[in-house]
């Protein structure tokens, strides 16, 4: 692992420096969280913040429609509306869905357009990971390092932090995980921490309340026959 480390949830991130310019605005008002503060996986950097305004899903996004005038492009997946822009090998994006009067989501830079001309696209990932019906992954990164590849998962629910807790417990324990560490980590049941572990392969992970949702960070590891 590289000598510097982001800590996000009590999970060990690879450390890399922030895109150059990689700080586009938020919507007036918003509410701003940063949920991955610079991720590296195979030459990818990525930065993550999450927000929450009292506003319209319709007057977020004309927000980033002047900001990117001419230069932005929409897409829908469901529930998710999106907004994004490719600025000086930069993408910029805005993921948007609404609960009740206010929009929430996501803000995300990557180097994903530089690192593609350079021939060195991110990799798809079609690998399962374990989620409660009606989560949302917000990424999906892996890494790298000698003797061991790591993949670091960060999806988000409306199911209590007890709900999630309880569903990975019984799922690592119905595969014959072993759980080496299962500790409640905030009062009244607010976070938890789960490390489990399967022959070569580790799995740790936080479950954290944060605003309304529960926030799920897992971090597997697969280490090398020779490790």
């Amino acid at each position: 692992m590289r000598a510097r480390l982001w800590i996000l949830f009590g999970v060990v991130f690879p450390a890399a420096g922030v895109p150059a310019g990689g700080e586009f605005p938020p919507p007036p008002d918003a509410y701003v969280e940063v949920i991955a503060p610079s991720i590296t996986s195979r030459g990818v950097t990525m930065s993550i913040r999450r927000i929450e305004v009292k506003a319209g899903i319709e007057e977020v996004l004309s927000f980033y429609r002047d900001l990117w005038r001419g230069t932005a492009k929409e897409t829908q997946m469901p529930p998710w509306r999106m907004i994004g822009q490719i600025d000086d090998g930069l993408y910029h994006n805005v993921q948007l869905q609404t609960r009740g009067d206010v929009t929430w989501g996501f803000l995300s830079t990557s180097n994903l357009p530089a690192q593609v001309r350079k021939n060195k696209p991110q990799p798809v990932l079609n690998r399962f990971f374990p989620m409660m019906n009606g989560s949302t992954v917000i990424d999906d990164q892996l890494h790298e390092d000698p003797g061991k590849t790591g993949r670091v998962i960060i999806l988000v629910n409306d199911f209590s932090v007890k709900s999630n807790h309880n569903f990975y417990r019984r799922h690592f324990q119905s595969k014959g995980w072993k759980i080496i560490m299962d500790e409640q980590t905030a009062p009244r049941g607010r976070a938890y921490a789960i490390h489990a572990s399967l022959g070569s392969k580790s799995v740790s992970m936080t479950i954290a309340q944060q605003d309304g949702q529960t926030a799920i960070v897992a971090n597997e590891v697969q280490r090398g026959l020779l490790e």
